[in-house]
Formats: C-alpha cells, structure tokens, sequence
C-alpha cells in the first residue's frame, strides 16, 4: 500500500515584485489573515534554511577540526 505524502504548499510560493504586472500580482493587505498566514509561511522557511546553514556550518567546521588533530597525531606517532 503506498503512502501518499502531501506536498507542502508554502515550498512554492514565491514573492513577486508588484512593478512586474499590477494587474496580475496585487498586493495583500498586511491586516488581513491570508497575508499572516503566508508571512508565517515565509518565515518559517526561512527559519528552517538558516538553521540547516548553521548545522551545515558547524559541521563542516567539526570534521575540519577533527581531521586536521587526527593528521598531527599521526605525524606524532610517526616521528
């Protein structure tokens, strides 16, 4: 039985600058509740991407420090 997985929708929103087309793309309300729910949206976003940045960083920078003990410990026990 496969499972079906709901595809989130705020993924795919995008910001559009309104000099684009106003007539397409008009501006939200900021009062209104459809413009919150998208700025959470936005913002949320944004939160899990810099988050992932600073794992991805404070990785990186723990295996860097991890190889770089590892290499003098193995010219120590070499000499």
């Amino acid at each position: 039985m496969k499972k079906l997985k709901a595809k989130p929708t705020f993924l795919f929103l995008k910001r559009k600058r309104l000099t684009t087309d106003l007539r397409k793309y008009t501006a939200l309300a900021r009062g209104q509740k459809v413009w919150k729910t998208i700025f959470k949206r936005f913002t949320a976003v944004k939160h899990v991407k810099v988050h992932f940045d600073l794992v991805t960083l404070v990785y990186t920078a723990s295996k860097l420090a991890t190889d770089r003990i590892n290499a003098l410990l193995n010219q120590q026990q070499v000499a």
